[in-house]
């Protein structure tokens, strides 16, 4: 009921600094010093009783001033503030049961709210409030022991030391310490939160919206262990639509390192009307920190992985280069040597591959390498490592637990792959190699670039010695001969009747074959059905029977055994890992 006149009246900016030129004008008398300024906040207010006081006024004998709003700055000023606390719990009350009434269409009963109040203080002359002074000071008090916490926790740190994000998420239990209050916990992450890991499209990540799924990566306080329980992101958190007795408020808080969304922290205070402070927000950010610390450090390194790779991969086959196959052949060895294993060490060299080059163009020539780099991928398990060292020379290194037949094995193996392309490729260049191994354990006193060279030395000598079996008068025969077979392998071959066809001796025969190709001539036809029944097993759905009458066995349980020996693993087993391949 007190009147005021209009020219009472000053319009500030509510910044400090209105305060201030209030105060100027009064001091320099431009206006007359009236009993009382009320004051629409509280940073004019505290500063206007500053700056009057500076200007030896003394409040509240020669002027009464008080603010708005109640901030904990008015206590702590020299001279306490006399404020007005607004109903904001009583605002909020009224707005979410209007919200309810249009939600819902009824009325709800509203909670016994604390209503709109003064807190005195000395720039009035009432004097201090000490019920409301103590409460605040225990309030304070226990932010500040908070604060103190979350400044000394190193939680930043312990957060950036983590190189993944499991680890990251046990340093997010460890810091739970510093949330007051809180009785539920949760970090839900994007299933994409680590974005594309793409060098070409550094921007493709996710800024706006939600994945399909998010997952919790962190919980306390919940029933159950929800810890990388995935969910649909539309139902925003299971926690939602539980059943309880008593009412509950979820707090979302976005984690994001700029643009670029990771995912929320969802934090409960139960029935308990409260709400998070500032040292929660901070806390929440430096989470945020931590997993773009985590997104970055994964993405070098798997940079550092392509960049490794490249500089020990081969670009044309995909397999080692030079420089791969040399920290192969230590780490091979040394597992050999360490464990009493045995080595084995093959340097392969194709046959012929600069006059295919010549003949047929490099583009043939560098299908020839990777058709051998894929007969040696598909030879060879995941014990072995093969190698590109040169233009036509490979090498493979492995260490394990090799039989005496290790090498005949992957002769027949490899040469068996060959065969099997150049009779179904049969307008390109055909396609051999000459083979050296080392197989058995290491030798005292012996290093494994030594090893590599008895391989080397054997493959030359097989080298040379097909160049010589080449300029055979036999050889064109017998190639023709050759072809027939892997054509035709369920044909019942008989070295009679081919000795007989070509005027040679039985023995004679074998030595020739042998010395042409690498391998007898009944080996040889094994190879040939073994080969076209792999053929079948990866493209048909034909029976292991059928599969064996047509490669030329009239005995099943005699190709089980065949197959298995000369592929190591059995006719299903090898249509399994062609399926699954």
């Amino acid at each position: 009921g007190i009147p005021y006149r209009q020219e009472a009246v000053f319009y500030g900016d509510f910044w400090s600094s209105s305060g201030e030129q209030l105060g100027a004008r009064l001091v320099n008398k431009e206006i007359p010093m009236p009993q009382a300024i009320v004051c629409a906040n509280d940073a004019m207010a505290i500063a206007l009783c500053n700056y009057l006081t500076n200007h030896g006024i003394q409040i509240p004998e020669q002027v009464a001033i008080s603010g708005y709003d109640a901030t904990p700055e008015c206590q702590e000023n020299l001279l306490s503030m006399t404020s007005f606390i607004r109903a904001n719990y009583e605002l909020g009350v009224c707005a979410v049961s209007r919200l309810y009434t249009l939600l819902m269409g009824k009325q709800c009963t509203n909670v016994q709210s604390p209503t709109a109040s003064i807190v005195t203080g000395r720039s009035c002359g009432c004097g201090d409030d000490l019920p409301h002074l103590a409460q605040e000071m225990a309030y304070h008090k226990k932010i500040a022991n908070y604060e103190g916490l979350y400044k000394n926790s190193n939680m930043a740190v312990s957060l950036t030391l983590a190189e993944t994000i499991d680890t990251c998420m046990n340093q997010v239990y460890s810091h739970l310490y510093m949330i007051r209050d809180y009785k539920e916990y949760y970090l839900c992450l994007c299933e994409d939160w680590a974005g594309s890991c793409d060098v070409a499209e550094p921007t493709a990540y996710r800024k706006t919206g939600f994945p399909e799924n998010i997952t919790i990566k962190a919980v306390v306080g919940a029933s159950g262990d929800l810890r990388d329980y995935t969910f649909p992101a539309k139902d925003m958190l299971p926690a939602l639509v539980e059943e309880r007795e008593e009412p509950r408020a979820y707090y979302f808080t976005p984690l994001h390192h700029n643009d670029r969304f990771f995912g929320y922290s969802v934090i409960s205070y139960g029935s308990t009307p409260d709400c998070y402070d500032e040292i929660y927000c901070r806390w929440n950010a430096t989470i945020s920190t931590a997993i773009e610390f985590i997104r970055v450090q994964n993405f070098l390194k798997s940079m550092y992985n392509r960049v490794h790779l490249s500089a020990i991969r081969d670009s044309l086959t995909g397999i080692y280069n030079q420089e791969g196959f040399r920290q192969a052949l230590q780490q091979q060895y040394n597992r050999a040597r360490d464990q009493e294993l045995s080595l084995l060490v093959m340097i392969a060299n194709i046959d012929d591959l600069r006059q295919i080059n010549d003949t047929y163009g490099h583009l043939e020539g560098d299908n020839a390498i990777i058709v051998f780099s894929n007969a040696l991928t598909n030879t060879f398990t995941s014990n072995e490592r093969c190698a590109r060292l040169s233009g036509d020379q490979f090498a493979v290194v492995g260490s394990g637990e090799y039989d005496a037949d290790a090498e005949t094995r992957f002769t027949n193996a490899l040469n068996s792959y060959l065969e099997h392309y150049n009779h179904s490729n049969t307008l390109v260049p055909k396609i051999t190699a000459s083979l050296g191994f080392f197989c058995g354990q290491v030798p005292p006193q012996s290093g494994p670039d030594s090893l590599v060279q008895i391989a080397l030395n054997q493959m030359e000598q097989n080298k040379l010695q097909r160049r010589t079996e080449r300029s055979s008068p036999y050889y064109a025969e017998f190639s023709k001969l050759r072809e027939k077979i892997y054509a035709t392998p369920s044909y019942n071959w008989s070295i009679d009747a081919m000795c007989k066809e070509m005027i040679l001796s039985r023995g004679y025969f074998q030595k020739l074959y042998t010395r042409c190709f690498g391998i007898s001539f009944t080996q040889d036809v094994i190879n040939s059905r073994i080969a076209h029944a792999k053929k079948l097993l990866a493209q048909t759905d034909q029976s292991i029977a059928v599969i064996a009458e047509k490669s030329g066995y009239d005995n099943y349980v005699h190709f089980m055994h065949q197959f298995k020996k000369i592929v190591g693993i059995t006719p299903t087993d090898y249509r399994r890992k062609k399926r699954q391949a």
